[in-house]
């Protein structure tokens, strides 16, 4: 028997927060057992949103550039942080020059998306695209309609990469600590050197970003400058050269092109490193490279599919060099089927090849569920494979999963049900493999004390908010209008899965609640910090409404239209067909005078009114008033 957990601890304030994760295991093997716990990361970080910028005191992963390695450490790591920004753009945005000979009104699109609308006056213009999320060639469209009608259209090319920052835009990174040795096996062992790491990268200009990282330990240190350069519509060229001091000597060369298109895709790399070329993470893990060549080409069409072509050449110190063939391809074959194969060819063996064909396919009209079946052939050895899932609603409820494989004549499947619900997922597998059967399950979720409120949720692993509904239990709770569960019998929700410094749209479904409650605004913005939650409450409040007959002296019911005015506070209502009125909350014992063609009547509502839903007063009668 085995089990296994993971736990993670944050406590947060304001843009603060202080996480500390760790891993059991536990193991039993007939009348002995094994126990162990090994702690993962520990850190304090604060952020600063305006400034993009993150202080880290703990356990992290340094920044890296391209052509460098990262390496975990325990120390201290301040710099930038783009993802505290997730709407600015850092990438060089296009513009787009026009004149207009009269007024005009303007459309900008790009590859066939309309982006901008507006008018402009007679005379030059520049319109920006905005942060538009492309990678590699675009085409853009200005359509011009001037006050007389006429329409006048102009085509752009550009060329847009996040390979690049915009002009003057700064990144950076600096680390000092020392360096986490067998982390995931032990808790606490370190490197006996304090090591430092920086990073660096610049937009000199809108087609140039510069970059430069450098580290060093007391033993050594590597130090190097890069660049990536636009060449107009043709694509991006990057380079790097470094090189390491102290004790290990050497040299490191990097060389790439790569250029996007609408239907084509081709990016080449070339990095060369000398024998005694050795970074900060080299003197406790695996050797940089000696020399690694890579060339991909893609094409994508709606009627021939997706395609792909590859080579990888690559050579480790100590061992021989190695190269690889990979094609893949992949089409959709009507609205719910999808074919996928894919193969990998080692060019110095002709026995170590691998195929695998798969087709997917989604039977279902509401995409809840999706099966596929596979053939995959490695080195002369084939297996098929036969999946189906059906994944648990987002609001809650069963999924489930069965898979089937067969391989040289063996049979093996595995069954999987998983229940989602608002304290967490729950998950139970049952495998069965020659002849044996073994069984799994696991639950994953969250516990989180926001003020006076501790709830089991779902698992934490970004932004979160806490939905009130002012007691009101079962209210459906919706995110980007999807619903996510129901609040609890105190009426609050737990919503897991925002996206940090990200404008989140959280609501409830009015349209579950009767006609006995009245809320507000039904949605709000939940904007999160780092790893954090915000609370939302939405004022539902269930309505004491009074409904009664109005009448005369003589029992004639008061004429449609009559206007009623309730108490001091001048609270109004009119009174419907065959003498209605209805009230919402109306004040105990309160006067109500009604205005009628015939004058004024008045009568008095009862001090002891109930407080329920709906309450029928029956017939009032309302006297005249002198």
């Amino acid at each position: 028997a085995t089990s296994s957990g993971l736990a993670s601890l944050r406590a947060f304030s304001g843009n603060a927060v202080r996480a500390a994760s760790a891993r059991a295991d536990w193991h039993r093997a007939g009348a002995r057992s094994h126990a162990r716990a090994v702690r993962l990361d520990t850190a304090w970080s604060r952020t600063w949103p305006e400034a993009a910028l993150r202080l880290t005191v703990g356990d992290f992963v340094t920044a890296a550039v391209p052509w460098s390695r990262s390496t975990r450490l325990a120390g201290l790591q301040i710099g930038t942080d783009f993802g505290l920004q997730p709407y600015f753009p850092t990438a060089p945005l296009p513009t787009f020059l026009g004149s207009a000979v009269l007024p005009s009104q303007v459309e900008l699109f790009v590859d066939g998306i309309r982006r901008w609308s507006g008018d402009v006056a007679s005379g030059p213009f520049t319109i920006g695209a905005g942060p538009g999320r492309i990678d590699g060639q675009g085409k853009a469209q200005l359509v011009m309609t001037d006050v007389m009608g006429r329409i006048s259209t102009q085509e752009f090319s550009f060329y847009e990469t996040p390979r690049l920052l915009r002009r003057g835009l700064s990144e950076w990174s600096a680390a000092a600590g020392a360096v986490r040795l067998d982390y995931g096996r032990l808790s606490f062992a370190y490197g006996n050197e304090p090591v430092v790491s920086a990073s660096w990268r610049r937009g000199a200009t809108d087609r140039l970003t510069l970059e430069a990282h450098g580290e060093a330990s007391s033993r050594s240190g590597v130090a190097g400058v890069g660049a990536a350069w636009l060449l107009g519509p043709v694509g991006v060229v990057n380079g790097s050269v470094s090189g390491s001091f102290g004790a290990r000597r050497g040299r490191q060369w990097t060389l790439g092109f790569s250029r996007n298109s609408r239907h084509l895709h081709f990016a080449a790399d070339i990095r060369r490193s000398s024998t005694g070329f050795a970074d900060i993470a080299s003197h406790w893990s695996a050797q940089p490279v000696l020399a690694s060549d890579s060339v991909q080409f893609g094409f994508n069409s709606r009627d021939l599919g997706a395609w792909s072509l590859g080579y990888l050449r690559l050579r480790q110190q100590g061992q021989e060099s190695s190269r690889f063939a990979l094609a893949n391809f992949s089409r959709t074959l009507g609205s719910r089927m999808t074919l996928n194969a894919s193969l990998r060819e080692n060019l110095k063996s002709q026995r170590d090849r691998s195929l695998f064909v798969s087709l997917s396919f989604t039977p279902g009209r509401h995409g809840d569920g999706n099966g596929s079946i596979g053939l995959h052939d490695q080195r002369g050895h084939r297996s098929h494979t036969a999946s189906y899932q059906r994944n648990a609603p987002l609001e809650g409820g069963l999924g489930w999963r069965a898979d089937l494989l067969e391989s040289d004549g063996r049979w093996q499947g595995q069954a999987q049900v998983e229940w989602l619900g608002n304290p967490g997922a729950a998950q139970a597998r049952l495998d069965a493999h020659g002849g044996r059967v073994s069984v799994h399950g696991g639950f994953s979720g969250a516990l989180a004390l926001l003020g006076d409120s501790l709830l089991a949720s779902r698992r934490i692993d970004d932004g979160f908010a806490l939905v009130s509904t002012n007691g009101l239990a079962g209210v459906p709770v919706l995110v980007h209008n999807a619903p996510v569960g129901k609040t609890d019998e105190r009426g609050l929700l737990l919503v897991t899965q925002l996206r940090a410094f990200e404008h989140n749209q959280v609501g409830i479904d009015s349209a579950a609640l009767d006609e006995s409650y009245a809320v507000g605004a039904v949605t709000a913005d939940a904007v999160p910090a780092d790893r954090a939650g915000v609370r939302i409450d939405f004022p539902v409040r269930r309505l004491m409404s009074v409904v009664m007959t109005v009448a005369d002296a003589a029992g004639k019911v008061l004429p449609p239209g009559s206007q009623a005015r309730i108490g001091a506070d001048g609270i109004t209502a009119t009174v419907g067909f065959e003498g209605m009125l209805y009230l919402e909350e109306p004040p105990p014992g309160e006067a109500v005078i009604i205005e009628t063609r015939d004058g004024a009547c008045g009568f008095r509502l009862p001090a002891g009114i109930a407080r329920r839903a709906r309450v029928n007063l029956g017939t009032m009668t309302c006297e005249t008033l002198q």
